[in-house]
């Protein structure tokens, strides 16, 4: 497991503007945060060395990214994990909660609801490691 002084978290998002918008929006000094382009890149890295948080846009609720989102939850069950879906996007959000989803935000992503999924997650983590 990670340094449970500082988290790490991964960011799964295709996009490079959001992915840049929301490694941006997580707060730095508190975390390590890598971004990931691809599904493979992030699933072998996450084998390596899981992280605290993984953060993943759906991409319009495809099987990648509930695949990868399973995956990793088979890979370390105690990670926490956060889905973005697009709005409206019920059906994919319900897919990834019962894959294993901590929470779920809309698009577009809000600053202030990211960072307080992120803490709120990131405090499960340290409660159920620590």
């Amino acid at each position: 497991m990670t340094d449970r002084s500082r988290k790490s978290i991964y960011v799964l998002e295709r996009e490079p503007q959001v992915r840049t918008m929301l490694e941006a929006g997580l707060t730095a000094d508190r975390a390590s945060i890598s971004g990931f382009a691809g599904h493979q890149e992030c699933l072998e890295r996450f084998a390596a060395k899981p992280c605290d948080l993984l953060i993943l846009d759906l991409d319009g609720c495809g099987p990648d990214g509930l695949d990868v989102l399973e995956q990793a939850k088979r890979m370390a069950p105690w990670i926490a994990s956060l889905v973005i879906v697009e709005q409206a996007a019920v059906p994919c959000a319900i897919k990834a909660i019962k894959a294993g989803a901590g929470d779920c935000l809309d698009k577009p992503v809000q600053q202030d609801r990211l960072l307080t999924a992120v803490e709120t997650l990131l405090a499960r983590v340290g409660a159920a490691t620590g």
